[in-house]
Formats: structure tokens, sequence, C-alpha cells
């Protein structure tokens, strides 16, 4: 739930500022972990590490409108 709420927060109560949010896939998790541990002290053995969300401005507008397929696209009750 903190996960959905932390990507989805900022776009949802935008207040001007632009700030938006993407998920990290494929990241390492044991490197990221020892950087955790050596740059900012964190106790990794109590506080893993199991996803990476960005949180930023973007750059520019992406080229294309997002599109998202209708729920009765993707879905049908039989």
């Amino acid at each position: 739930m903190g996960f959905k709420t932390n990507l989805y927060s900022p776009r949802e109560h935008d207040d001007g500022r632009g700030i938006d949010s993407c998920p990290i896939e494929g990241f390492y998790q044991e490197k990221a972990e020892a950087l955790l541990r050596e740059k900012f002290d964190i106790n990794t053995d109590k506080y893993g590490l199991s996803f990476m969300v960005a949180f930023g401005n973007r750059k520019a507008n992406p080229p294309h409108p997002k599109s998202r397929r209708g729920f009765n696209d993707i879905v049908s009750w039989k």
C-alpha cells in the first residue's frame, strides 16, 4: 500500500510544482543496500530494500499522450 501511495501521490495531488514519480525495476539490490550502509549508515539487516522509486520533475513532456485500454476492453465476465 505504501508503494502505491508514494508512486501516485505526486501527480494526483499536484500543487503546481510538476513533481512526478517513476518505479525503478531491475536494480542491483546488493549494491544498492551496500551504498545505503556505507554512505547513509542504514542498517540493511533491519531495513531491507524491496523497491525503488524516483521522484522529480520531467525534463520535457512525453512526445505522445498516455494511453490506456478501457477496463471493459481487457476484462470479461463469463
